[in-house]
Order: structure tokens, then C-alpha cells, then sequence
């Protein structure tokens, strides 16, 4: 069975891509607090962070999204007995007041079209003194899709939550400048059909080629599953170990991912 969705899935054609490493990375720093807590994972996508979770001790997960296909993907691939899956806006979360211990919601802010009110839903689901995990990418070291409704620069994502929460602990993902330049330079498949005719004129033209395919092959991080979905397991985590959520400064890398992890107050 094939389910086209317009998202991350990890497969093993595009897992060696440093974008999906980051978004299973985020899933590990995540785990470290959900132990015997209740958790939503908001906007979860094919389900495969949710999933994590619950491997990972949480008591309950459920996870939401408003894309169809991607709980079909989800519900297909990534069934636990401790994750449910509902379909949901996050502006308006199918869930009473004070309900949650975590929740986690990563890349998805700079999709919604009103953050003020998808912060003060957040704050309504949780219970006080519960932690809210999130993440953004930097608006310096994205590629600005079209469906980003808002990209932050750093200070303006810590603003926005610090004005919301308790208390708010910074951690961010870097890259190296190789990537960046990787990034940079990387031709999509429409242009590279138009380098491979001049390429073809040269010596080592077709060796060239072959390099350029493969990244471009790599760089595909949105799959359908025609491959078969990949959970994530123990293993993966040293081998992914570079793309980690660190604490912001800590690196010397280009800061691309902001984390946050947040506490609502008490009362």
C-alpha cells in the first residue's frame, strides 16, 4: 500500500539525509522527559516521533495532526497500544483544560497563521507546572517554503515564549559549514538535466554527474511510502549523535534548529 503525504518519513533512501537525523534527534531529547507522563505530540506527522515516545516509557501519547494521510501513514506504520491518533487543528485542540504532562510540538510553529493563539491552546491543554518541548528552524538557514506562514530569527522565538511561560530553556541543532554550503548549492532535479548536457562536453564529465545525482537523490527528504516507513530504534541515536539537541552556544556550528523547552506555571 502506497500513501502519498507530504511530509518526513524516514526510509531508508533519505535517512542518511541530515534534515530527517534532526527530526529524530529532536523525538531522543524529547523522550528524555516523557517517562510514565501523558503526552501530545502536536502536528505529528506519519507518527513516527509519537511512536518513539512511547518506546520510550511514556504512559500515554496521543498524537495529532489534521492531514489525513499522514494518520493514515501513522496508523498504518506507526501503531503502539500507548499511542492514539486524532485527527485535529492545533488552534482548536479536541482536548480539556490541564489534560497534559508534555507536549511536544517540533516545526511547527512557522506553519500557523495565528501563534498567539496556538501558544494559548498549548497553555490551555497543559497541566500547570507541565513542559511544553518546541522547535522552529532558524529563518537565516531555511529555504523558506511556501507553506511557512512565519519564520523566526532566534530572538524572536525566545521572546514570544518567554512571554508566555514560566521559564523557558534554550537548546538549538547546528550544522557545519559544509552542510550549509551543501545546502547552498544543491540543483534540483530540473536543473541539473540542464548541467548534465554542458557536463557531458567535459573530462570526467560523467563521473561529476554521478556525484551531483546522488546528492540530489539524498536531499529528497519528503518520501511517500512506497518505501517501507522505518521506526526508530536504539541504535540510530549514536549514529545520528551529530545532529543532537544541544544547549544554545554550545556549538560552533551555524545554529539552524531553535529548541525550547518550556514550563507553564503553576496556577
Amino acid at each position: 500500500m502506497t500513501i502519498t503525504f507530504d511530509g518526513i518519513i524516514p526510509t531508508k533512501l533519505n535517512i542518511s539525509n541530515y534534515i530527517v537525523q534532526e527530526h529524530i534527534m529532536r523525538y531522543v531529547f524529547a523522550s528524555n522527559y516523557v517517562k510514565d507522563k501523558i503526552i501530545l505530540d502536536v502536528a505529528c506527522g506519519a507518527g513516527y516521533g509519537s511512536h518513539f515516545l512511547a518506546i520510550k516509557g511514556a504512559k500515554k501519547v496521543y498524537g495529532v495532526d489534521i492531514d489525513e494521510n499522514a494518520l493514515k501513514v501513522a496508523r498504518t506504520y506507526y501503531a503502539h497500544p500507548n499511542v492514539e491518533y486524532i485527527k485535529g487543528d492545533v488552534l482548536n485542540l479536541p482536548f480539556p483544560n490541564n489534560f497534559f504532562d508534555i507536549v511536544v510540538s517540533f516545526e511547527t510553529i512557522e506553519h500557523v497563521s495565528d501563534t498567539e493563539k496556538y501558544i494559548m491552546e498549548i497553555k490551555r491543554v497543559l497541566k500547570p507546572r507541565g513542559i511544553f518541548i518546541c522547535s522552529t528552524p532558524n529563518i537565516k538557514y531555511t529555504k523558506h517554503p511556501k507553506y511557512h506562514v512565519r519564520e523566526f530569527y532566534p530572538e524572536e522565538f525566545w521572546e514570544l515564549l518567554e512571554k508566555s511561560f514560566k521559564s523557558v530553556k534554550k537548546y538549538g541543532q547546528y550544522i557545519s559549514y559544509f552542510q550549509r554550503l551543501s545546502d547552498v548549492i544543491m540543483l534540483k532535479a530540473r536543473i541539473f538535466n540542464i548541467v548534465s548536457r554542458v557536463l557531458s562536453l567535459l573530462p570526467y564529465g560523467d563521473a561529476i554527474k554521478e556525484i551531483m545525482r546522488t546528492m540530489i537523490h539524498s536531499n529528497a527528504v519528503r518520501q511517500n511510502t512506497s518505501l517501507k516507513p522505518l521506526k526508530i530504534h536504539e541504535e540510530d541515536i549514536s549514529k545520528f549523535s551529530k545532529n543532537k539537541v544541544v544547549p544554545l552556544g554550545s556549538s560552533k556550528g551555524l545554529l539552524r534548529i531553535m529548541v525550547a523547552v518550556c514550563e507553564k506555571e503553576e496556577v
